[in-house]
Protein backbone atom coordinates (compact mmCIF):
# COMPACT_ATOMS: atom_id res chain seq x y z
CA UNK A 1 0.00 0.00 0.00
CA UNK A 2 1.23 3.60 -0.90
CA UNK A 3 0.78 6.52 1.22
CA UNK A 4 -1.49 7.75 -0.73
CA UNK A 5 -3.95 4.97 -0.84
CA UNK A 6 -3.57 4.91 2.92
CA UNK A 7 -4.54 8.46 3.42
CA UNK A 8 -7.92 7.89 1.49
CA UNK A 9 -8.84 5.11 4.30
CA UNK A 10 -8.13 7.21 7.11
CA UNK A 11 -11.72 8.12 7.86
CA UNK A 12 -12.10 4.83 8.90
CA UNK A 13 -12.80 4.21 12.82
CA UNK A 14 -9.80 1.71 13.56
CA UNK A 15 -7.85 5.34 12.44
CA UNK A 16 -9.44 7.85 14.49
CA UNK A 17 -6.16 7.82 17.58
CA UNK A 18 -4.07 8.92 14.90
CA UNK A 19 -5.39 10.13 11.80
CA UNK A 20 -4.54 13.98 11.83
CA UNK A 21 -0.51 12.62 12.29
CA UNK A 22 -0.86 10.01 9.55
CA UNK A 23 -2.15 12.42 7.51
CA UNK A 24 0.30 15.18 8.35
CA UNK A 25 3.12 12.74 7.80
CA UNK A 26 2.28 11.23 4.51
CA UNK A 27 1.41 14.46 2.79
CA UNK A 28 4.02 14.26 1.15
CA UNK A 29 4.83 10.45 0.43
CA UNK A 30 6.65 8.31 2.86
CA UNK A 31 8.93 10.18 5.47
CA UNK A 32 12.18 9.42 5.46
CA UNK A 33 13.93 8.53 9.36
CA UNK A 34 15.40 12.08 10.04
CA UNK A 35 11.90 13.89 8.67
CA UNK A 36 10.29 11.82 11.95
CA UNK A 37 12.25 14.08 14.60
CA UNK A 38 10.57 17.10 15.10
CA UNK A 39 7.74 14.92 15.47
CA UNK A 40 9.25 13.29 18.65
CA UNK A 41 8.27 15.66 21.85
CA UNK A 42 11.34 18.20 22.57
CA UNK A 43 14.56 17.00 24.38
CA UNK A 44 13.36 13.83 24.72
CA UNK A 45 15.83 10.86 26.03
CA UNK A 46 15.36 7.45 27.21
CA UNK A 47 15.81 5.97 30.49
CA UNK A 48 19.50 6.14 30.28
CA UNK A 49 19.99 10.17 29.56
CA UNK A 50 20.20 9.30 25.74
CA UNK A 51 18.67 12.04 23.75
CA UNK A 52 16.25 9.78 21.24
CA UNK A 53 15.92 9.74 17.44
CA UNK A 54 15.07 8.34 14.47
CA UNK A 55 18.38 7.09 12.41
CA UNK A 56 18.01 5.29 8.78
CA UNK A 57 19.00 1.61 9.28
CA UNK A 58 21.18 2.20 6.47
CA UNK A 59 23.46 4.27 8.14
CA UNK A 60 23.90 1.97 10.96
CA UNK A 61 25.83 -0.91 11.54
CA UNK A 62 24.44 -4.31 12.64
CA UNK A 63 23.32 -3.41 15.93
CA UNK A 64 21.27 -5.42 18.79
CA UNK A 65 18.04 -3.15 18.16
CA UNK A 66 17.13 -2.28 22.20
CA UNK A 67 20.48 -2.31 23.48
CA UNK A 68 21.08 0.00 20.76
CA UNK A 69 18.25 2.72 21.61
CA UNK A 70 18.67 2.37 25.04
CA UNK A 71 23.16 2.94 24.82
CA UNK A 72 23.07 5.36 21.80
CA UNK A 73 19.30 6.88 21.68
CA UNK A 74 19.18 5.95 18.39
CA UNK A 75 15.95 4.18 16.75
CA UNK A 76 17.07 1.86 13.59
CA UNK A 77 13.93 2.66 11.25
CA UNK A 78 14.20 1.41 7.61
CA UNK A 79 13.08 3.17 4.37
CA UNK A 80 9.78 2.93 3.03
CA UNK A 81 8.76 0.02 5.55
CA UNK A 82 4.94 0.48 7.28
CA UNK A 83 6.43 -1.55 10.31
CA UNK A 84 8.85 1.02 11.17
CA UNK A 85 6.73 3.77 10.57
CA UNK A 86 4.01 2.67 12.77
CA UNK A 87 6.73 2.01 15.51
CA UNK A 88 7.48 5.71 15.06
CA UNK A 89 4.25 6.72 15.75
CA UNK A 90 3.67 4.86 19.04
CA UNK A 91 7.36 6.48 19.93
CA UNK A 92 5.23 9.90 19.18
CA UNK A 93 1.94 9.10 20.71
CA UNK A 94 3.68 6.98 23.93
CA UNK A 95 7.03 8.21 24.18
CA UNK A 96 7.36 7.16 27.97
CA UNK A 97 5.41 4.14 27.69
CA UNK A 98 8.08 3.15 24.77
CA UNK A 99 11.27 4.23 26.80
CA UNK A 100 10.30 2.01 29.81
CA UNK A 101 9.52 -0.66 27.38
CA UNK A 102 13.24 -0.13 26.15
CA UNK A 103 14.65 0.24 29.53
CA UNK A 104 13.01 -3.07 30.57
CA UNK A 105 13.78 -5.20 27.52
CA UNK A 106 17.48 -4.15 28.14
CA UNK A 107 17.88 -4.80 32.06
CA UNK A 108 16.59 -8.09 30.91
CA UNK A 109 18.73 -8.97 28.36
CA UNK A 110 21.81 -8.31 30.96
CA UNK A 111 20.16 -10.18 33.76
CA UNK A 112 21.15 -14.11 34.27
CA UNK A 113 18.48 -16.72 33.32
CA UNK A 114 16.81 -19.50 31.74
CA UNK A 115 17.93 -19.64 28.13
CA UNK A 116 15.16 -17.97 25.77
CA UNK A 117 13.11 -14.78 26.12
CA UNK A 118 11.30 -15.55 29.30
CA UNK A 119 7.90 -14.37 30.42
CA UNK A 120 8.60 -10.83 30.79
CA UNK A 121 10.34 -10.28 27.98
CA UNK A 122 7.30 -12.26 26.22
CA UNK A 123 4.78 -10.00 27.84
CA UNK A 124 6.49 -6.66 26.94
CA UNK A 125 6.75 -8.18 23.27
CA UNK A 126 3.40 -8.99 22.87
CA UNK A 127 2.56 -5.64 23.86
CA UNK A 128 4.82 -3.64 21.99
CA UNK A 129 4.09 -5.42 18.93
CA UNK A 130 0.56 -6.11 19.18
CA UNK A 131 -0.82 -4.21 22.07
CA UNK A 132 -3.99 -2.34 22.40
CA UNK A 133 -4.85 -0.23 25.30
CA UNK A 134 -9.03 -0.37 26.85
CA UNK A 135 -9.65 2.32 28.65
CA UNK A 136 -13.17 2.26 30.36
CA UNK A 137 -14.61 4.09 33.75
CA UNK A 138 -15.99 1.01 35.37
CA UNK A 139 -14.39 -2.23 35.47
CA UNK A 140 -16.76 -4.66 34.59
CA UNK A 141 -16.67 -4.31 31.12
CA UNK A 142 -13.21 -4.30 31.22
CA UNK A 143 -13.80 -7.92 33.07
CA UNK A 144 -16.15 -8.93 29.78
CA UNK A 145 -13.32 -8.65 27.61
CA UNK A 146 -11.25 -10.63 29.97
CA UNK A 147 -13.68 -13.21 30.28
CA UNK A 148 -14.21 -13.62 26.73
CA UNK A 149 -17.81 -12.29 27.29
CA UNK A 150 -18.14 -11.57 23.32
CA UNK A 151 -22.06 -10.55 23.53
CA UNK A 152 -21.45 -8.32 26.36
CA UNK A 153 -19.05 -6.35 24.90
CA UNK A 154 -19.80 -6.21 21.21
CA UNK A 155 -23.62 -5.80 21.57
CA UNK A 156 -26.03 -3.16 20.24
CA UNK A 157 -23.66 -0.94 17.92
CA UNK A 158 -21.21 1.74 18.03
CA UNK A 159 -23.14 4.34 20.12
CA UNK A 160 -23.01 2.17 23.45
CA UNK A 161 -19.18 0.90 22.97
CA UNK A 162 -18.38 3.93 22.28
CA UNK A 163 -19.61 5.14 25.40
CA UNK A 164 -18.56 2.62 27.28
CA UNK A 165 -14.90 1.81 26.06
CA UNK A 166 -11.59 3.87 24.51
CA UNK A 167 -9.40 1.86 22.21
CA UNK A 168 -5.94 3.52 21.70
CA UNK A 169 -3.49 1.20 19.50
CA UNK A 170 0.68 1.21 20.73
CA UNK A 171 1.26 -2.18 19.09
CA UNK A 172 3.19 -0.85 15.75
CA UNK A 173 2.49 -5.04 14.27
CA UNK A 174 -1.25 -4.48 14.62
CA UNK A 175 -1.42 -1.04 13.19
CA UNK A 176 0.68 -2.75 9.98
CA UNK A 177 -2.05 -5.53 10.01
CA UNK A 178 -4.73 -2.64 9.42
CA UNK A 179 -3.50 -1.85 6.04
CA UNK A 180 -5.24 -5.02 5.11
CA UNK A 181 -7.42 -6.16 7.98
CA UNK A 182 -8.40 -9.56 8.55
CA UNK A 183 -11.46 -10.89 10.65
CA UNK A 184 -9.47 -13.19 13.13
CA UNK A 185 -6.75 -10.15 14.07
CA UNK A 186 -6.72 -9.97 17.45
CA UNK A 187 -4.90 -7.61 19.90
CA UNK A 188 -3.47 -7.91 23.41
CA UNK A 189 -5.30 -5.60 25.68
CA UNK A 190 -3.93 -4.06 28.59
CA UNK A 191 -7.31 -2.63 30.36
CA UNK A 192 -7.17 0.34 31.97
CA UNK A 193 -9.78 1.49 34.57
CA UNK A 194 -9.77 5.67 34.48
CA UNK A 195 -11.48 8.61 35.73
CA UNK A 196 -14.41 9.47 34.08
CA UNK A 197 -12.55 12.97 33.02
CA UNK A 198 -10.09 11.12 31.73
CA UNK A 199 -12.48 8.64 29.56
CA UNK A 200 -13.67 11.92 28.66
CA UNK A 201 -10.52 14.44 28.03
CA UNK A 202 -9.62 14.64 24.27
CA UNK A 203 -7.43 12.83 22.48
CA UNK A 204 -3.75 14.35 22.84
CA UNK A 205 -4.59 14.89 26.63
CA UNK A 206 -5.38 11.41 27.20
CA UNK A 207 -2.55 9.98 25.60
CA UNK A 208 -0.45 12.19 27.52
CA UNK A 209 -1.84 10.73 30.84
CA UNK A 210 -2.37 7.27 30.09
CA UNK A 211 1.72 7.75 28.95
CA UNK A 212 2.82 8.81 32.26
CA UNK A 213 0.95 6.77 34.05
CA UNK A 214 1.70 3.36 32.76
CA UNK A 215 5.01 4.20 31.91
CA UNK A 216 5.45 4.70 35.99
CA UNK A 217 4.15 1.08 36.32
CA UNK A 218 6.31 -0.50 33.94
CA UNK A 219 8.89 1.43 35.25
CA UNK A 220 8.07 0.26 38.77
CA UNK A 221 8.26 -3.40 37.41
CA UNK A 222 4.46 -3.96 38.62
CA UNK A 223 3.49 -4.10 35.22
CA UNK A 224 3.81 -6.65 32.07
CA UNK A 225 5.53 -9.54 34.30
CA UNK A 226 3.34 -12.09 32.46
CA UNK A 227 1.42 -12.11 28.81
CA UNK A 228 -1.41 -13.47 31.49
CA UNK A 229 -1.82 -9.38 32.07
CA UNK A 230 -2.82 -8.82 28.27
CA UNK A 231 -6.14 -10.05 27.47
CA UNK A 232 -7.39 -11.06 23.43
CA UNK A 233 -8.97 -8.81 21.72
CA UNK A 234 -10.56 -9.03 18.51
CA UNK A 235 -10.15 -5.76 16.49
CA UNK A 236 -12.73 -6.80 13.62
CA UNK A 237 -15.31 -7.37 16.38
CA UNK A 238 -15.36 -3.75 17.47
CA UNK A 239 -18.61 -2.09 15.89
CA UNK A 240 -18.21 -0.37 12.77
CA UNK A 241 -14.06 -1.45 12.74
CA UNK A 242 -14.97 -4.46 9.91
CA UNK A 243 -16.49 -3.23 6.86
CA UNK A 244 -15.92 -6.51 4.71
CA UNK A 245 -19.80 -7.40 5.80
CA UNK A 246 -22.50 -6.79 8.22
CA UNK A 247 -21.77 -7.43 12.21
CA UNK A 248 -24.65 -9.33 12.92
CA UNK A 249 -25.40 -11.99 15.28
CA UNK A 250 -24.05 -14.66 12.75
CA UNK A 251 -20.84 -12.57 12.64
CA UNK A 252 -20.10 -12.61 16.04
CA UNK A 253 -21.25 -16.34 16.03
CA UNK A 254 -17.75 -16.98 14.53
CA UNK A 255 -16.07 -19.48 16.80
CA UNK A 256 -12.90 -19.29 15.25
CA UNK A 257 -12.80 -15.63 16.11
CA UNK A 258 -14.86 -14.93 19.10
CA UNK A 259 -13.42 -17.71 21.41
CA UNK A 260 -14.84 -18.58 24.71
CA UNK A 261 -12.07 -18.39 27.07
CA UNK A 262 -10.14 -21.83 27.75
CA UNK A 263 -10.69 -22.85 31.53
CA UNK A 264 -7.15 -23.04 31.89
CA UNK A 265 -6.31 -19.68 31.12
CA UNK A 266 -6.74 -17.11 33.61
CA UNK A 267 -8.05 -14.09 32.93
CA UNK A 268 -5.82 -10.84 32.32
CA UNK A 269 -6.02 -8.55 35.16
CA UNK A 270 -7.52 -4.73 35.28
CA UNK A 271 -5.17 -1.70 35.30
CA UNK A 272 -6.98 0.92 38.08
CA UNK A 273 -5.90 4.37 37.51
CA UNK A 274 -8.30 5.89 39.39
CA UNK A 275 -7.24 4.16 42.69
CA UNK A 276 -3.72 5.10 44.66
CA UNK A 277 -0.77 3.98 43.30
CA UNK A 278 0.03 1.64 45.68
CA UNK A 279 -3.41 -0.24 44.68
CA UNK A 280 -2.78 0.53 40.82
CA UNK A 281 -2.94 -3.48 39.88
CA UNK A 282 -5.67 -5.54 40.39
CA UNK A 283 -5.04 -9.32 39.00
Amino acid sequence: MTASELITKLDLPCWDDCREQLDALLSRGFPSAESLNPWLPPGLRNQNGRPLRFVSSQTLPAVEYERHIFEQGQISTRPDNWHDLFNALAWMQFPAIKSALNARHYAATDTPGPVGRGRQRDALTLFDECGVIVICTGSKPLLAIANHDWNEVFKSGIARWAARYRVLLIGHAMREKLLRPYKAMTANALLVEVTEEMFQAPLAKLHGQIDSKLAALLGSGSLLQSPQELAPLPLMGIPGWWSCSEQDAAFYADQHVFRTRAARRKPGGVVHLNAPPDVALAL
